[in-house]
């Protein structure tokens, strides 16, 4: 079987090999004036790129030359999870130039340009009628391990992660009762490119559907449960357009939007529930936008920001110094959520 060609672009155009030089523990130790010793390299020679790859790089395809390699795939996934240094020879073996490597287009490449890779895969939590999995594309990690804590956020647990080579997806499947409604971290160990370092890093789910105060645990939830459901959830229809171009849209802050309204009951001004009371004059007034011709309205942030502090005695108001709005409860602010939607369409 022939193996895949590879290219990496430098911009020097008179090298004869470019080497990678790789090390998983991050201890490259370059000379400016000898380079690197060893044969933990990745040799490239001179090519050129094919129509469909100057396309991907249009702001470089001209003055950046093309070296390419037929090393095997294993080879460059794992090099890729370390230090790299590419470093240009002449013929006669001077060094001409060296430099870090950016990887990004690389991982694309390799982890989502087929047709049944990462790009097609399915991330964050997973629920069956008796197991929980969940899954994060990783793969440049060294190490994968999901940290589980309980509702007081004491670690409890440290489980073991699968990485399947093929995607650079890490995953963990345990029993729905021992983890439902549980929080949890991934705790990595990554090359990072800042530090030019392997450290040892947490981190939440990015594709958590939900997360502890402040964002700093993500959460087991399966937003089908029947208790994260307000009543007639499952039958409630969302309207739709039929040309995006006669859309008509505002935006507004959720909590702006009925905070100082003294219509709205005090436990829900500036939360979700808010939209639910339909006769204040909150509500009334988005009904009157509708009823103008308003389709669309982006409610903001509709988020979790990791930068704003949500928990209570934590936020600040311009007028009222300490303004304690957000929803503490996490089962109650899905709940919320839900609710508020159905209602909002029939404005």
């Amino acid at each position: 079987m022939v193996n895949r060609i590879y290219r990496v672009l430098l911009p020097i155009d008179n090298a004869t090999e470019v080497r990678i030089y790789h090390s998983a523990g991050a201890d490259l130790a370059f000379d400016p004036v000898s380079g690197l010793p060893g044969d933990n390299f990745i040799s490239f020679t001179s090519s050129t790129l094919s129509e469909s790859e100057a396309a991907l790089v249009p702001h470089i395809k001209d003055s950046f030359a093309a070296y390419a390699t037929t090393a095997d795939l294993s080879i460059i996934k794992a090099a890729l999870k370390g230090e790299l240094v590419a470093i240009a020879y002449s013929a006669d073996g001077e060094m001409l130039s060296a430099t870090r490597v950016q990887i990004a287009k690389a991982l694309d490449d390799i982890y989502t340009s087929g047709d049944n890779d990462a790009n097609e895969a399915t991330f964050g939590v997973a629920y069956t009628s008796d197991s929980i999995t969940v899954s994060v594309w990783a793969p440049t990690a060294q190490v994968v391990a999901l940290q589980v804590f309980d509702e007081a956020k004491i670690l409890t647990s440290t489980e073991t992660m699968i990485l399947d080579a093929a995607t650079g997806i890490w995953s963990f499947t345990g029993d729905k009762v021992s983890y439902d409604r549980k929080f949890f971290r991934y705790d990595v160990s990554v090359y990072h490119p800042v530090s030019q370092q392997v450290e040892n890093l947490w981190s939440t789910d990015p594709y958590s559907v939900s997360l502890a105060t402040n964002g700093l645990y993500s959460q087991f939830v399966n937003l089908n449960d029947d208790d994260l459901k307000p009543v007639d959830w499952d039958n409630h229809l969302s309207p739709t357009i039929a040309e995006v171009e006669d859309a008509v849209i505002i935006e507004a802050h959720i909590r702006d939007v009925s905070v100082t309204d003294t219509t709205t009951t005090a436990e829900n001004r500036g939360k979700y529930l808010a939209f639910t009371e339909t006769d204040t004059n909150a509500v009334q007034y988005l009904k009157s936008l509708a009823d103008a011709g308003v389709t669309h309205f982006h409610m903001l942030p509709a988020n979790d920001i990791a930068t704003i502090k949500e928990g209570v005695g934590e936020t600040v108001n311009i007028q009222t110094l300490l303004l304690n709005y957000v929803p503490y409860n996490q089962m109650r602010r899905f709940v919320g959520w839900k609710m508020m939607l159905p209602l909002f369409f029939r404005c």
